[in-house]
C-alpha cells in the first residue's frame, strides 16, 4: 500500500477500463441480454420462474443491486467497469507477487485491450484468480473453508465450469502437501481438509437453495440449469476464428506451466494447471474470443514467470513502460474509433442516458412506436427475434421468455410450443425479422417455418414483418 507505483498503475488501469466500457456504443446484444436480465430482477422478476435462462444467477443478482436505485444502462456499465477493473488489478497483483510489478502492469493492460462486454464469465475469472492467490498460502482450516466459499460462488456463477473448479480444488487439497514449497504441511489430514472445503462450498449453495424454495423456482431451476444444458450444447456449439489468438496464448501458458513444474515442482504451478483446465471449459461448446479470453488472461501468469526466469537480464523497466504505453494507446484508440458517429442523448430514452447512441436505437424505437399502436387497439405484440430484449428496454418493459428466446434457455420445453401458443390467439400480433433463420445462431429452429405457415403478414418495417394468426 506504500508503493507509489502501485497506486499510479492502479489509477491508469481503472481509468482505461472505465473509458473503454463507458464509451462503448449501444447495441451489443451480449450486453443487452445480461443487462435486461438484471433489470428484470430489479423489477421483481424471479430467475427461472419468471426469467427463463440457462445460466446461473449470481452475476445478475449482483448487477441488479445498483439498478434497484437507478434502472439505467449507464449505472450497469459503471458496475461492469468496476468488475473488469477488479479482474485486471487482481491479475496485476498476482503476477507482480510472482515476478515484479513491471511485469504485472503491462500484462494487465494487454488483457484490457481484449476486454469487451462484462458477463458472468469475468466474475468467474475473478473468483479463479482469488482462489489461486489464496491457494498460495499454507493450508489451514480457515483457508480451506474460504477456498470452498469461493468455489461455491463459482458454481453459482457458471454451473459446468463451477463443478470443474470444485473438482480441481479437491485435487489440489489432496496433493498440495507433496510439493517442496509447502512450508507447514497440514497435519489435520486430507479428509479433514476436504471436509472443511466442502463445508465452505456448501454455504453459498445452501443459501441459494433456500432462495429457490422460498420463491417457488426450485423445479424451474433444475429444468433450465441442468436438463436444458444438453439442448444448449447441441444447438449452440461452434468455433470462430477470433478464438485463435486466445487459444495460442493458452497453449503457451500451459507449456510454461509444464516447464516451470518440471524445473521446480511446487504447489502453485500445480494449482494453476488445475484452475486453467477449469477455466478452459468456459469455451465449451462456444469457442470464440468472448469465451476463451478467460483462459488466456489466466495463462499470462506462468508466461510472465517464465519470461522473468529465463530472460530477466535482457529486459528493462523501459521496455515495460513502452509496452504499457502501447497497450493504453491501443485501448483508447480502438474505443474512440468505435464510437465514431455516436451521439450522447440526455433524456431521449429513459434507460440510455449518457450512452453513446448510433442509429440502432432510433431504428428500433420506430418499431416500439408501431408496437404501441397495435397495443392501443387491444393487440398483444410478441417478438420472435434475438433483439427482443433491445425492444423491451426501449419500451421500458420486460417480455420473458421472448427477451432471451435462445436454444437451451427455455428449459426442456420445445421452443416451437411458444410459436404455436402465439399463433392460436387471435389477439396476438407477431413481430419477426424475415432473416430470422440467419439473424443469430442462437435462435431456435422451426419458429420461422411455423409462423409463416400459420399466420399472414399484415405490416412491415425494414426487415421486420408483422404477422396475424390466420383465421
Amino acid at each position: 500500500m506504500k508503493n507509489g507505483k502501485l497506486w499510479v498503475f492502479t489509477a491508469i488501469i481503472v481509468l482505461v477500463v472505465f473509458v473503454k466500457v463507458l464509451l462503448m456504443p449501444f447495441g451489443d446484444l451480449d450486453e443487452i441480454w445480461v443487462y435486461n436480465v438484471s433489470r428484470g430482477i430489479a423489477q421483481g422478476l424471479v430467475p427461472y420462474r419468471d426469467i427463463q435462462m440457462v445460466f446461473m444467477p449470481l452475476y445478475n443478482f449482483l448487477f441488479a443491486i445498483p439498478l434497484l436505485v437507478v434502472r439505467n444502462l449507464f449505472v450497469y456499465r459503471i458496475t461492469s467497469a468496476l468488475l473488469l477493473s477488479l479482474v485486471a488489478l487482481v491479475l496485476m497483483l498476482v503476477i507482480s507477487r510472482e515476478s515484479s510489478l513491471w511485469y504485472g502492469f503491462p500484462a494487465a493492460l494487454s488483457i484490457i485491450v481484449l476486454f469487451d462486454t462484462a458477463t458472468y464469465n469475468f466474475l468467474f475469472l475473478l473468483f479463479a484468480l482469488l482462489i489461486y492467490n489464496l491457494g498460495r498460502k499454507d493450508s489451514t482450516r480457515s483457508r480451506n473453508i474460504k477456498l470452498g466459499v469461493l468455489c461455491g460462488l463459482c458454481a453459482l456463477t457458471r454451473q459446468t465450469s463451477g463443478v470443474f473448479i470444485i473438482i480441481a480444488q479437491i485435487l489440489f487439497l489432496l496433493y498440495e502437501d507433496r510439493f517442496k514449497n509447502v512450508k507447514a504441511p497440514d497435519k489435520s489430514g486430507r479428509l479433514h481438509k476436504v471436509l472443511s472445503f466442502l463445508a465452505g462450498a456448501a454455504a453459498p449453495c445452501l443459501v441459494f437453495l433456500v432462495y429457490l424454495l422460498a420463491t417457488g423456482s426450485f423445479a424451474a431451476f433444475w429444468d433450465h440449469c441442468l436438463f436444458a444444458l444438453f439442448v444448449f450444447g447441441q444447438g449452440n456449439s461452434g468455433f470462430e476464428s477470433s478464438a485463435n489468438l486466445p487459444l495460442m496464448v493458452t497453449a503457451v501458458g500451459l507449456m510454461c506451466d509444464l516447464l516451470l513444474i518440471k524445473r521446480n515442482p511446487n504447489k502453485d504451478t500445480f494449482n494453476h494447471i488445475l484452475l486453467l483446465t477449469a477455466l478452459f471449459t468456459i469455451a465449451i461448446p462456444i469457442m470464440d474470443m468472448h469465451h476463451t479470453i478467460m483462459a488466456e488472461a489466466f495463462s499470462i501468469i506462468p508466461i510472465a514467470k517464465t519470461i522473468r526466469l529465463f530472460f530477466i537480464k535482457y529486459l528493462r523497466k523501459t521496455f515495460s513502460i513502452v509496452l504499457s504505453v502501447i497497450f493504453v494507446a491501443q485501448s483508447v484508440f480502438v474505443t474512440v474509433i468505435g464510437m465514431q458517429g455516436g451521439v450522447f442523448f440526455s433524456d431521449r430514452y429513459n434507460e440510455l442516458e449518457f450512452i453513446p447512441l448510433t442509429g440502432v436505437a432510433d431504428d428500433f424505437n420506430n418499431l416500439v412506436m408501431r408496437n404501441r399502436e397495435y397495443k392501443s387497439i387491444g393487440k398483444n405484440v410478441i417478438v420472435f427475434s434475438s433483439t427482443s430484449a433491445l425492444i423491451s428496454i426501449l419500451s421500458d418493459e420486460c417480455s420473458f421468455p421472448y427477451d432471451l428466446f435462445q436454444t437451451g434457455s427455455l428449459g426442456t420445453t420445445d421452443p416451437v410450443e411458444y410459436a404455436k401458443e402465439a399463433c392460436n390467439d387471435p389477439t396476438n400480433i407477431i413481430l419477426m425479422p424475415n432473416d430470422y433463420r440467419t439473424e443469430n445462431f442462437e435462435n431456435p429452429d422451426g419458429i420461422y417455418e411455423y409462423i409463416v405457415s400459420h399466420c399472414v403478414p399484415v405490416d412491415s418495417y425494414g426487415h421486420f414483418v408483422y404477422y396475424m394468426p390466420a383465421p
